[in-house]
Formats: structure tokens, sequence, C-alpha cells
């Protein structure tokens, strides 16, 4: 059976690196684990979070050591730095469009959530099982506009290094399947 981390299990993993840490750090929950801090699904099979402070390396070392106390195991712990996320969504702005996530305090973390829009982008990009699971639960539960969706996936061509005929095909199939859910 695959690990299931939900909402209590990441707030528990970030106030315990809050108490260690002494400096300012913003992370930022992504994919399917933002989706959890949505109330969109009980959670998700890993933990991704992308981070931004002048401290990674001793930020990264804590949330490691950190996870590996709680039993979070190591495949399952995903962190970035924002210029990695940014360099494998290919959304370069993601980390100013998270919204701050309003169910936790902590002294030295700012939690935020990835903006719906980029989510949705970033799963379409990838487009696998569990996105199209993921993708189907966020327009099922949220009013997703097509003109602003529409908008993103414009803007996200434009600085796309990748192959981009995967991400074309991808959100045609996507908009396809999906075009009676958009609003």
């Amino acid at each position: 059976m695959k690990n299931k981390f939900d909402k209590g299990v990441l707030l528990e993993f970030l106030k315990r690196i809050d108490d260690v840490i002494d400096y300012q750090v913003t992370v930022i929950s992504v994919g399917g684990t933002a989706l959890g801090l949505f109330n969109a699904k009980p959670f998700s099979e890993d933990i991704d979070l992308a981070y931004i402070t002048n401290r990674e390396s001793a930020f990264d070392k804590c949330a490691r050591e950190t996870a590996a106390k709680l039993a979070i195991p190591e495949k399952d712990l995903h962190l970035f730095s924002s210029t990695e996320m940014a360099a494998l969504t290919n959304i370069p702005d993601f980390a100013n469009r998270a919204a701050d996530f309003k169910g936790a305090a902590f002294k030295h973390i700012n939690l935020k959530v990835m903006d719906l829009y980029d989510i949705i982008i970033s799963k379409v990009k990838r487009f696998d099982r569990r996105d199209i699971k993921d993708l189907s639960t966020v327009l099922n539960q949220f009013e997703i506009r097509e003109g602003w969706l529409d908008k993103r996936y414009d803007f996200v061509m434009r600085v796309y290094q990748d192959y981009k005929p995967d991400f074309i095909r991808n959100y045609q199939l996507f908009k396809k399947l999906y075009k009676h859910l958009l609003k």
C-alpha cells in the first residue's frame, strides 16, 4: 500500500521544521500537496514543496532530517528550490501567484499554496494517471474559467523551453475531455 499524506502530516512536518530553524523561509505547496491544502482531496501519495530562502541547503537538510524522524520516506518527499520548480513546471512566476495558506501559522515559515490555474497547467504538462485524476477533482470542485486558463496556457507556452508538442497535445486533450466542466 502506498503512503498517504494528509493535511495533518504536512502541517506537523512543517511545525517541526519551524521549531528548529531560526531563519525565514517561504514554503509553497504544489501539485497534489496544494490540492490537499485546498481541501480538494484527502491528500497525496507524496509531499511536494517548493521553497524560497537564502539558506537553501540548510533548509533542505533540516526538512530531510525532520522527514526521517517522522518516518516520511525519502522517496515521498520532493523538495525544490523555487528556481528548480520554475524550471520543472515552466511556470516562472508560480511563486508570485501562490496564495497564503490561512489554516496554520508558523514563526519562520510562510506557507503558501500554488495557484489553482498553475496546478492545472503543471498537471496538464505531465498528464499521467494521477494528474488526470487530480484534474477531474479540481474541475468538479472549483469553478475554473476557460478564458483565464487559456491565458495561463498562452503565457506558459511563450516561456516553455522543453518539448512543446507534448504539452500542446495534452492541453488540447484536456480541454476536449473536460469542456463540459469549464466555465
